[in-house]
C-alpha cells in the first residue's frame, strides 16, 4: 500500500461497481498539508524542482522492482505506439489549425518538434521491455493540475490522479 513516503496520498478504502461501469478510491485528505495547483506561482523555479525531485524519487523507488506479470501485463505493444504516435500526429495539424491564431508560431513549433522525440522515447521503451532493463511506472499525465503542493518547503509534493499509469 503505497503512503506518504512515495508521494501519493495513503489509500484508505475502494468501492467498484458490479459493472465495473464506475468506481471510487478514498484517499488521505491532505487539505491540511498540500494545496492545488491554483495557489502556486509558477514563475518561482523551485516549484519546479520540487516536483521533478519527487517524480525522480518516484521513479527510482519502482525501477526494476516489478514482476514478469506486471512487466506483461503493461508491455507496450509497438503497433499500437506507432498508431497513437499517428493519430497524435494528425490531432497536431488540428490543433495547429485551430490555435495558429492566438499561439506564436514559436510555441506551435517547439510543440510539433517534440512530436519525434516522443515516438523516439516509445521506441526506446519498447527495447528496454524487450531487453527488461531500466522499468519504472511512469504517471502517464503529469502536468502542474496533476500535483499536490506542500505547504511547507521542507515537504514534498504528492503526485494524484493516476488513470493513465503505465510501466
Amino acid at each position: 500500500e503505497p503512503g506518504p513516503t512515495l508521494n501519493i496520498p495513503r489509500y484508505q478504502r475502494h468501492s467498484i461497481l458490479p459493472d465495473n461501469t464506475g468506481f471510487y478510491l478514498v484517499l488521505d485528505d491532505v487539505a491540511k498539508t498540500h494545496i492545488d495547483w491554483q495557489e502556486i506561482d509558477f514563475n518561482d523555479i523551485e516549484v519546479w524542482k520540487c516536483v521533478i525531485r519527487v517524480l525522480a524519487h518516484f521513479h527510482m523507488t519502482f525501477l526494476n522492482i516489478l514482476s514478469e506479470k506486471q512487466l506483461a501485463k503493461s508491455s507496450p505493444d509497438p503497433d499500437k505506439a506507432s498508431a497513437h504516435i499517428d493519430r497524435l500526429k494528425d490531432a497536431f495539424r488540428c490543433f495547429r489549425n485551430d490555435f495558429s491564431d492566438c499561439i506564436e508560431e514559436s510555441v506551435l513549433s517547439l510543440l510539433e518538434d517534440s512530436i519525434p522525440v516522443m515516438d523516439d522515447f516509445q521506441k526506446e521503451k519498447n527495447e528496454r521491455f524487450q531487453k527488461g532493463e531500466n522499468i519504472t511506472i511512469t504517471h502517464g499525465d503529469l502536468h502542474a493540475r496533476n500535483v499536490m503542493y506542500p505547504k511547507k518547503k521542507e515537504d514534498l509534493p504528492l503526485l494524484i490522479d493516476w488513470q493513465f499509469w503505465g510501466a
